[in-house]
């Protein structure tokens, strides 16, 4: 599956618009309540930095604003080309770390394991959004 977008604020958008949908789907409550927990995501190629705080109904990503105090649990590092697989399903995770394709950074992995368990729910959201970028890029 081709990449939806190269364009960091859309981006952005997209993987923000993902974790709103979350937010609704019974499968992904217990990932995102429980202790909040704060992962730093950083893509390259292009250059993307997000910041994912898993806080139950509070839950939110977005980008990593000037000033930003750095406190993360663990910081996640890829190319966009490895995320969007990862999200999309065409990448396993343990497999990318294996490979050195994926860099984890961190004292508290919980918040890595509570982002596992939202792929299966997150997988579909994220590819309907895709088919969404997708359809408005050829209504232009």
């Amino acid at each position: 599956m081709d990449l939806p977008t190269t364009d960091p604020a859309e981006i952005t958008d997209l993987l923000s618009r993902m974790i709103v949908r979350l937010k609704d789907c019974p499968e992904a409550l217990s990932a995102l309540s429980g202790t909040p927990g704060t992962i730093r995501i950083r893509l390259t190629d292009p250059d993307v930095d997000l910041r994912l705080n898993l806080a139950g109904d509070e839950t939110f990503m977005g980008p990593n604003e000037a000033g930003d105090d750095g406190s993360y649990d663990t910081t996640i590092s890829m190319r966009w080309e490895t995320a969007h697989g990862f999200w999309a399903g065409s990448l396993d995770l343990m497999s990318a770390l294996m490979m050195g394709t994926v860099k984890i950074e961190g004292s508290n992995l919980d918040p890595l394991f509570r982002l596992k368990s939202l792929l299966t729910p997150a997988r579909e959201i994220y590819l309907e959004l895709v088919r969404e970028y997708g359809d408005k890029d050829r209504s232009k």
